[in-house]
C-alpha cells in the first residue's frame, strides 16, 4: 500500500531542534534526504513542501517568541501566496527555554501553526 510521503522541515541554531528532527526521522523511518534544514537545504515551498503528505515543521524560538530566521521568508511566502495545506497532516516541534522565556516558551510554533492553518 502507499505510504504517506513524510518530510521534516527544521530551522535550527544550536542543533537541539535538529536532534528532535533526527529522533522523529528514526521513529517514522524518514530518509535523511527528507530532512530539510531550512537554512541550508530549503529553496522552494511548491517543489519541496507540497510534495509531502505529512510535514513535520520544526523551529527553535527566538527573542519574543519569534521563529528561527530561516523560517521568516517561507512563512511570509506561505501567507502571501495562500498555499493550501488542508489535505496534509502537519505537526510542529521545536526547542525552547522555559526558564528564560517562560511567557514565550516555544511560541514560534504557535506562529507557524497559524501560518499553515489559516
Amino acid at each position: 500500500k502507499n505510504m504517506a510521503k513524510m518530510g521534516i522541515f527544521v530551522g535550527t541554531a544550536g542543533g537541539t531542534s535538529m536532534k528532535i528532527a533526527d529522533a522523529i526521522a528514526e521513529e517514522f523511518g524518514i530518509e535523511e534526504d527528507d530532512i530539510i534544514n531550512m537554512e541550508e537545504d530549503f529553496d522552494d515551498i511548491e517543489d519541496q513542501m507540497m510534495e509531502y503528505d505529512v510535514l513535520f515543521i520544526g523551529s527553535s524560538t527566538w527573542g519574543q517568541g519569534d521563529v528561527h530566521f530561516s523560517w521568516v521568508d517561507p512563512q511570509l511566502e506561505i501567507e502571501d501566496e495562500d498555499f493550501d495545506f488542508s489535505g496534509k497532516t502537519v505537526a510542529f516541534f521545536g526547542a525552547g527555554d522555559c526558564k528564560k522565556h517562560g511567557e514565550h516558551f516555544c511560541s514560534a510554533l504557535g506562529k507557524l501553526h497559524k501560518t499553515f492553518t489559516e
